[in-house]
Parts: C-alpha cells; sequence; structure tokens
C-alpha cells in the first residue's frame, strides 16, 4: 500500500481536502490488515483528516475499520441477493447510498440541511 500512496501522490491529492470517502467491496476484520481503505485512512490521519467508508458490504469485524482510522462506514447492500443480481443491481445501489450519505453529510451544515 505505501507504493501505491507514494505513486498516485495520495498526500498531495488529499491537500486542501475536508473529508475523504473512500470504499471497497467488502469491510471486514480483514481491512485494518493493510487493505486500501486503511491505507488510505493512515495518509489522512497524518493530515488530520476524517474518513468514511462507502462499502459493497459489511462483513464481520467491519467495527474494527476504527482502529484503521475509519470513522464511519456505510453499506450499500439493500437486500441479500444472488450474485448475478448483486452484479445487475450494484451501480444503483453504491448510488443510493452515496446520495445517503451526502444527504447526512449536508445535515452536519451551516444550515442544518434546510436547502
Amino acid at each position: 500500500m505505501d507504493l501505491v500512496v507514494e505513486a498516485v501522490d495520495l498526500p498531495g491529492k488529499l491537500a486542501g481536502c475536508d473529508l475523504v470517502i473512500t470504499g471497497e467491496g467488502r469491510l471486514d476484520g480483514q481491512t485494518v490488515f493493510g487493505k486500501a481503505p486503511a491505507g488510505v485512512a493512515k495518509v489522512a490521519r497524518r493530515l488530520g483528516l476524517p474518513v468514511i467508508a462507502i462499502c459493497g458490504s459489511l462483513g464481520p469485524g467491519a467495527g474494527k475499520a476504527v482502529e484503521a482510522g475509519i470513522a464511519a462506514s456505510f453499506s450499500a447492500l439493500e437486500e441479500p441477493m444472488s450474485g448475478a443480481e448483486l452484479a445487475r443491481r450494484a451501480p444503483g445501489m453504491l448510488e443510493r447510498c452515496a446520495e445517503q450519505v451526502g444527504r447526512l453529510l449536508v445535515l452536519g451544515g451551516a444550515d442544518g440541511g434546510r436547502k
């Protein structure tokens, strides 16, 4: 992960940001052991930036992501489904999840979400 962080100049790309949003297919207890969201969170922590994750699903031990610096995580999976159905519906579910996260962020804004 350190090589990727350096290759893409992640610290430089995060300069000037207020929030980092990362994600992966399944956030679980293994995330803290070097998966990309943990690497992103490590860089963000050095820069004093909060991190949230939007994921396909949350698996066992997903709460451990807090240890890696991921303040909150959200699952896009809306209901149990077959792999074929998941492949077909994933883009829409991710879009709806991201919209809900955006709405939540607006609630924390100065206008209290009354736009």
